[in-house]
Formats: structure tokens, C-alpha cells, sequence
């Protein structure tokens, strides 16, 4: 590994995160972290109203056009500020204050879904919403890159598990509602994610406190950190620009792509199954993923994804069932996760601890940046209307589009990164 002062593409080493000053001790916070995390995992991921949105929006006076061109952009308008100005608290405040925040976003998000009846609370629902995705996304960084060394494994593997697991529950039961219950009120489904959000300000009381300790970062070193990421060795490394496109294409494929599944329905929606199925799919990917470090050139890997999830991007544009959707979603949500995975796992082997922080929350920055670029334009009012594509179906070619770019814009790192190999 390189110093404290320079960046290092040595992929042989992992990173090794520093430590941090807590308010309690070494021995303490693993284990009161893990079963705290686990409760708030259960809690955040129980909510059983999401996968059906777009009919719940829709049953509460919104078309597919004010949720396209007016209602789902804010979200990332609102995920994008928020992120830009927790990324910079963070160098001041502590985890409990980022999850204190991101329950605001949620509870704020779910209980004016409750009360939800047109385009106007719709907005609100939005910015709620960005608040929350970035808060989560500063404080996993903040955890992953300055907890103990246990909880950097550990508590991360676990948590994520839990969450995904509660997702996973949700949605059947959700699903259950619907399905099976004559004339169900998808309001129902709102007021329990309702419930469970509320609930989970009881696990983020009991959170133990980890706080950025001021000798690793402080508002210099976040700074000359930035300038490393961009200026230094991650300059010309493939995996930095790859992310950014896959990462953004799967959040903008996912957003949208239940409003592809809403127009092919004819009967009660199955946006239950419809997102069980893809989460299960990529969580295989990301399982499969634990062995791409094996590879001798991950970041060729990492860079070859981006065509391929373009392919699959745009392939919505031709079913015309909903059994064919569902596979390609799951192909999708497959892919997508093995390329992610793989990726973050090229960045964390290709720097030091100490840029930790500045390269993850950098890339989120971008990728929000992208996601509110497109959808406010290619997916909102600025539109170019296809002669026979409906917008839903018009978004993936878009997709398409972005991935290609995507590709092309980072074979130069990739040629440069290749000519500087040994």
C-alpha cells in the first residue's frame, strides 16, 4: 500500500479502513451496532406500498405524464441537493445525526403518501424522498469507511442481508393484499409502511454513536482528498467512469420500469412479484460477484458490462407481455448487480483508506447528477416524442443511448490504463 499522501492502483492489497473515535468502546460497538442494525433494517425495508406506486399514484388523481414529466424528476432534483450538502456535513457530524435525517426524509415520504391526492403532494412525497436516499447514502459510506474493521465486514454484510431480506417480505405480503383480497385499498399498504417507518426512529435512538474522528478528515483534507480522486492515479482508472454509468443506468431503469409493467397490465397488478423477483436475481449477482477479484483484468470486465447492461436496457422496447418483462427485469437487476459489485470492489482494492470517503461520495454525487439530468429532460417534459413509442417505452431506448456513451467515453481511461501496465 502507498502512504498516507499518494494514491495507489495496487489491486493486491484490500482497503483497510481507519479507525474511528465512538462513544463506545472497541470491544462494545460491533455487537451493539450489528443487533441494532439488523432492527433498523427490518424496519426501513417493510415497506410493502412501493413496489405499487405507480397504481397508488394513479388510483389518487395522477396520470403516467405528471408522474414522468413532473412528479418522479423532483425526486431526483431533491436526491441530488441533499447529497452535495451531506456529503460536506458529514465531515462535522456523526451517523445518528445522517439516520436522524434520513428519518425525517422517510417518515416525512410515507405519511404524506397516506394522505396522497394529486400532483402537488406527489412533489412533496419526492423531495421527502431524495432526503432520505441521501442521507442513507452518506451514512453506509461514513460507516463502511471509518467503523472498526469487524463492523467494516461484519455489520455491513449483515445489515444489508437483513434489509434486503425485509424488502423481499414485504413485497409478498404486499402482494398478498392485493391479490387476494377483493377490492383491496392499496392505502392500506401505505398507512403500514407508514408504521414501520415511525418505528424505526426507536432502533436509530439506540444506535451507538461513530463519528469521523477531525485527524482523519476535516474540510483540507475532504479537498486535497477530491483533487487525489480526480488529479491522482483514479484520473485514468476505468472502474471510477464505468460506475458512474452503470450505476445511474440500473437507478434509472429501475425507477421507470414499473411504469412499463403498469401499461402491460390487464388484470391486478403484480409489482409484488414483479420487484421480489429482480431483488432475488440481483442478490445472486451480487453473490456470484464475490469471485470476480479472481479475474486479471476486472476493470476490462467492469468496462465490457457497460454494453451488455445496454443491450438489456433497451430490450423493454420490444415485449409485449408482462411474463417477457419480468424476465428481462430479472436479467437486468442480475447483471446490474454483478457489474456493481464487482466494480466497488475494483475502487475499494485500488485505494487507500484515507480516500475512501472522498471517491465514494464523489461517484454518488455524479451519479445523481446524471439520474436528475436525464430524468428531467429525456424522461420528463423535454421529451423527444418516437412515432410509435410510447414514453415508457421510449425511456429505454434513452438507456441505450446513455450506456453506449457511457462505453465510449470510457474506453480512453481504459486505453491509458492499459499502456501504464507493467
Amino acid at each position: 500500500m502507498a502512504d498516507s499522501g499518494s494514491t495507489t492502483l495496487d489491486h493486491s492489497e484490500p482497503i483497510n479502513p481507519p479507525a474511528e473515535s465512538t462513544s463506545s468502546s472497541p470491544k462494545e460497538l460491533p455487537t451493539r451496532l450489528l443487533v441494532v442494525q439488523i432492527c433498523l433494517g427490518i424496519l426501513y425495508g417493510f415497506r410493502p406500498i412501493e413496489p405499487f406506486l405507480v397504481p397508488y399514484f394513479i388510483e389518487h388523481s395522477m396520470t403516467m405524464d405528471d408522474l414522468n414529466n413532473v412528479v418522479f424528476p423532483v425526486g431526483g432534483y431533491s436526491n441530488l441537493a441533499f447529497l452535495c450538502i451531506l456529503a460536506f456535513l458529514s465531515i462535522i457530524t456523526s451517523n445518528k445525526v445522517l439516520l436522524g435525517l434520513g428519518w425525517v426524509g422517510y417518515f416525512g415520504c410515507y405519511l404524506s403518501m397516506v394522505f396522497v391526492n394529486g400532483v402537488v403532494v406527489g412533489i412533496i412525497i419526492e423531495v421527502f424522498y431524495g432526503l432520505s436516499l441521501a442521507s442513507e447514502t452518506v451514512y453506509f459510506v461514513i460507516l463502511y469507511a471509518f467503523a472498526p474493521e469487524l463492523v467494516f465486514g461484519k455489520v455491513a454484510t449483515i445489515s444489508r442481508a437483513t434489509l434486503l431480506a425485509s424488502h423481499a417480505l414485504s413485497e409478498v405480503v404486499g402482494q398478498l393484499f392485493v391479490s387476494f383480497i377483493p377490492g383491496f385499498n392499496m392505502l392500506v399498504l401505505a398507512i403500514i409502511t407508514a408504521v414501520s417507518t415511525i418505528g424505526s426512529i426507536i432502533p436509530i435512538i439506540l444506535m451507538p454513536k461513530v463519528k469521523v474522528s477531525r485527524s482523519h478528515i476535516t474540510c483540507d483534507a475532504y479537498r486535497k482528498d477530491l483533487c487525489k480522486v480526480w488529479g491522482g492515479g483514479f484520473a485514468r482508472c476505468p472502474s471510477l467512469y464505468a460506475g458512474i454509468v452503470l450505476l445511474s443506468a440500473h437507478t434509472m431503469y429501475q425507477n421507470y420500469i414499473t411504469n412499463l409493467l403498469y401499461d402491460l397490465t390487464d388484470t391486478e397488478p403484480l409489482n409484488g412479484v414483479f420487484i421480489l423477483l429482480g431483488r432475488l436475481s440481483g442478490v445472486v449477482g451480487s453473490v456470484i460477484a464475490m469471485f470476480l477479484p479472481r479475474l486479471k483484468r476486472l476493470d476490462l470486465f467492469i468496462l465490457l458490462s457497460l454494453p451488455v447492461l445496454g443491450i438489456i436496457a433497451v430490450l423493454p422496447l420490444f415485449v409485449t407481455q408482462q411474463w417477457q418483462l419480468f424476465i428481462l427485469n430479472a436479467i437486468e437487476f442480475f447483471w446490474a448487480e454483478l457489474a456493481i459489485a464487482g466494480m466497488f470492489t475494483q475502487l475499494a482494492l485500488s485505494c487507500n483508506g484515507e480516500l475512501y470517503l472522498a471517491l465514494f461520495l464523489c461517484q454518488a454525487i455524479l451519479v445523481s447528477g446524471f439520474v436528475m439530468l436525464v430524468q428531467g429532460t429525456l424522461f420528463g417534459p423535454l421529451e423527444p416524442k418516437i412515432p410509435g413509442l410510447s414514453s415508457n417505452r421510449s425511456h429505454h431506448l434513452w438507456l441505450g443511448v446513455f450506456c453506449a456513451l457511457g462505453t465510449i467515453a470510457t474506453i480512453p481511461p481504459t486505453v491509458i490504463s492499459l499502456k501504464s501496465q507493467p
